[in-house]
């Protein structure tokens, strides 16, 4: 590719300034406004979502770094938070960064400092995915009403969703996916059903997005099942690659044509309400109809899940006199997930019957905690007082201390073997911990160099 003369970068500078000044200008204009029909988080300037919205006569803005809500920091987080409930919009979607989930990161191995800035990478970009998901929560049910229905008329109902490429890790290992299960599930995109195709070529590209969204109409518009023949497909490979980032044109204009329609009934895609077939039917322990007050329970594909409405300071553990099933019915691991005071996001993941300290410190938040249903003839979890890590060699059973010191491993964000090695030592940990930390190895970090 030829270099640009300073010449022409300064041309495209002056016309990429100008533009910027444009969107700012209609940003403030919009601030001003009584109705939003859409707000696109961790958008470009030139959002084509944004636009499509606009052509069809909506108004559409898009919060991203040209105009200063950079999600990675407190002040961008807030400010975006503040739009939201300021605006009201009657959609919000969210498409956060995705380049470091994706599953060719695998295939570039890394070690030293090099693997400690990626997963430090990794660890902001997990928390910026957070953060999009707490605006997307504001959204659906902040402004909503809490309930799986607005309180009011149908027009009246704010809905939202997002997305991220169908084989991107951050399903598993960010929040997504349970914010997918709230808006009803997670449904495929095919770029290539919606006219996607590389422009030398001329042929389709099968690019696949994984979508979630609370408005019916808009996962019928999109959702897509590829049915081309394999020879018509461009491979995604090498620098087409980047090209796939932008949405192509009639996605964007069938989006906005699905937002932009009226409503005809109350009905919105919320997981966590829904009810469910067979065996794994909803645990609900409020009446829908009300505002929740107190905390509550839900039950949606095999995961129990605490919602605490009322502050609290410590993390959630439950009894039998509390929890709607047997504890025998639970497995180990618990997963907390809580907005602070200062609309912080934290997740932290420990075993509920042997809890390993708390994030949240001294601070008041609201959340959730989600505990997975054990499957029919698996073993129940150990229940009365945790056994001590860092105990004497004989209270220590070699099984569980290798399932601790794995767990430790993941919540540290994947330390190498010296500095493990040094925070065990340091806490005091017995010589028979100290021989199990040396031997130590994680799959996770072996596969990821």
């Amino acid at each position: 590719m030829q270099e640009l003369s300073n010449t022409q970068r300064q041309e495209l500078s002056e016309v990429l300034a100008e533009q910027i000044e444009l969107g700012d200008r209609y940003f403030e204009e919009i601030l001003n406004q009584n109705h939003v029909d859409l707000v696109e988080v961790c958008a470009p300037w030139d959002s084509p979502l944004c636009q499509a919205v606009r052509d069809l006569g909506g108004t559409a803005i898009a919060l991203g770094l040209h105009n200063g809500f950079d999600l990675n920091t407190v002040q961008g987080y807030k400010r975006a938070l503040a739009v939201v409930r300021h605006l009201k919009p009657k959609y919000v979607h969210i498409s956060p960064p995705c380049h470091l989930w994706s599953p060719f990161q695998n295939c570039n191995p890394k070690q030293g400092h090099v693997l400690q800035e990626f997963l430090q990478a990794r660890g902001k970009s997990k928390k910026l995915i957070a953060r999009c998901c707490r605006i997307l929560e504001v959204q659906l049910f902040e402004l909503n009403g809490h309930g799986s229905q607005a309180h009011g008329k149908h027009e009246d109902l704010h809905h939202g969703g997002g997305e991220h490429p169908l084989n991107a890790q951050s399903w598993k290992h960010t929040q997504l996916e349970h914010m997918a299960r709230r808006c009803g599930g997670r449904f495929t995109v095919y770029g290539c059903c919606h006219g996607m195709y590389h422009k030398t070529t001329k042929k389709l590209l099968r690019k696949p997005w994984g979508w979630f969204t609370s408005k019916p109409c808009v996962r019928e518009a999109l959702e897509s099942k590829c049915q081309h023949a394999q020879h018509v497909h461009q491979p995604i490979e090498g620098a087409i690659t980047p090209l796939t980032a932008t949405y192509p044109q009639i996605l964007c204009r069938r989006f906005a044509k699905a937002i932009l329609k009226p409503e005809t009934s109350g009905q919105m895609f919320l997981g966590i309400y829904a009810s469910t077939e067979g065996d794994n039917q909803e645990i609900d322990s409020r009446d829908m109809d009300e505002e929740p007050e107190q905390d509550y329970w839900t039950q949606h594909m095999g995961i129990l899940i605490k919602h605490h409405v009322q502050p609290r300071y410590d993390l959630f553990a439950p009894t039998e006199e509390d929890c709607p099933v047997s504890l025998k019915c639970l497995r180990a691991k618990r997963v907390t997930w809580g907005t602070t005071e200062d609309d912080d996001v934290l997740e932290w993941e420990d075993e509920w019957n042997n809890p390993q300290g708390n994030p949240f410190g001294k601070r008041l938040w609201k959340g959730e905690t989600r505990f997975e249903l054990r499957h029919a003839g698996e073993k129940p979890v150990q229940l009365g007082p945790p056994k001590g890590l860092l105990g004497d060699d004989e209270e220590d059973h070699q099984g569980e201390l290798k399932r601790k010191i794995a767990l430790i491993h993941r919540n540290l964000g994947h330390p190498n073997k010296e500095t493990m090695i040094r925070m065990f030592r340091d806490a005091g940990a017995s010589s028979n911990v100290m021989s199990m930390v040396k031997e130590f190895t994680c799959e996770h970090c072996l596969k990821h160099g």
